[in-house]
């Protein structure tokens, strides 16, 4: 394993924390939460390409970023998500991509990652409907509110 996948990784879950607190309380996730992740993903990556002259390196965080961005787009336009969640789609994109993959095993792991990122945002937003079920239910019961 690259210590820049290492470092990556770190700041794909420490973005995730942070976005799913900010949509708990707010019900939005904050577009400098996902600039930043998007900008910080590619400088760890054109870095470790810089440092190592790898530059499939930067290549498969820009395929990745480049598959996310369609993904989120098309749930965006269908309405399903908010641009929050597309673009926080994109970083995962970036820093979530491994570069160590083979042409055999590309396909699988594709498939396990997406099938990753879609039990994550759709997790989140289960939590949201059902604590907010929860929060209503508690309020009517409070306040006598019919």
């Amino acid at each position: 394993m690259v210590v820049a996948d290492a470092i990556l990784a770190v700041f794909g879950f420490i973005a995730l924390i942070f976005a799913s607190i900010s949509d708990f309380k707010t019900g939005e996730v904050p577009d400098w939460l996902n600039y930043s992740l998007i900008i910080s993903g590619f400088g760890v990556r054109v870095f470790h390409s810089l440092i190592f002259s790898d530059l499939w390196y930067l290549l498969y965080g820009l395929a990745g970023f480049g598959v996310m961005f369609g993904i989120g787009l098309m749930m965006y336009y269908t309405k399903q998500w908010g641009g929050g969640d597309a673009k926080l789609f994109m970083g995962l994109g970036v820093v979530f991509t491994s570069s160590h993959l083979n042409t055999g095993n590309f396909l699988i792991s594709f498939l396990i990652n997406l099938v990753f990122y879609f039990i994550i945002f759709f997790n989140q937003k289960f939590l949201n409907l059902f604590i907010g079920n929860i929060q209503s239910k508690i309020v009517r019961r409070f306040f006598d509110v019919s």
